[in-house]
């Protein structure tokens, strides 16, 4: 199923892919010049800089490709849920964010997610990176995907003292327009409109020291 989206959330969205790769990019800029300007005794040090960073930028291209693009639906697979699972922890795991996504489906119980829609990947995905955004700079992210009738998906995002912002909240239960959007917001726009696609919509839950975004989808 397509979607259409105003040109302004395509503008920001596009801002906000940028940002996110120019962080790594620039990295490896700064190693170049390192090696450049200093020479031998910093090469060990800014080829380690440069291989980290080179990682991180093809990380987020990969998993980018999947989330926003068509990556793994020009044979007509679409895109697959244990190869999302791999990039969005490649991607978006690190010391400061712990991201708990069992193999499969079901709670990690076993079970496949091949026969699961594209578009319901996708939002997972999205899920997922809006989990990781609304955190303050760390925390954990939990996945939990179940199967049936209707699949169901829960991302929790839980931090102590943390509470879900207003301007995230605002847009992802349709109380924004799209001129009230940011870079940092479009996501959870994107998400919003992805849940609507592949199944019943989506719905928001928040307390003192969580958030967890929801959605149901059919196959």
């Amino acid at each position: 199923m397509d979607i259409q989206f105003d040109s302004r959330v395509v503008e920001l969205l596009c801002a906000r892919l940028c940002h996110d790769v120019i962080g790594p990019v620039a990295a490896i800029n700064n190693g170049v010049e390192l090696v450049t300007e200093i020479g031998d005794e910093v090469q060990g040090e800014a080829l380690e800089l440069i291989g980290e960073s080179a990682k991180k930028a093809s990380d987020l291209i990969q998993l980018y490709r999947v989330a926003f693009g068509s990556a793994g639906e020009a044979d007509g697979t679409g895109a697959d849920f244990d190869d999302a699972r791999a990039r969005v922890i490649e991607a978006l795991a690190s010391d400061k964010i712990v991201v708990d996504w069992p193999t499969g489906v079901g709670n990690g119980a076993g079970g496949k997610g091949a026969d699961m829609p594209s578009m319901a990947v996708k939002l997972i995905i999205n899920m997922v990176m809006l989990a990781v955004e609304v955190l303050p700079g760390s925390g954990e992210v939990a996945v939990r995907v179940e199967p049936g009738a209707s699949w169901r998906a829960e991302i929790t995002a839980r931090k102590e003292g943390f509470s879900l912002a207003r301007n995230f909240s605002a847009v992802f239960n349709d109380e924004a327009s799209i001129d009230d959007l940011t870079p940092r917001t479009v996501l959870a726009y994107l998400t919003r409109s992805l849940a609507a696609a592949a199944g019943d919509g989506s719905v928001v839950d928040s307390g003192d020291g969580f958030v967890s975004f929801q959605a149901n989808f059919s196959t």
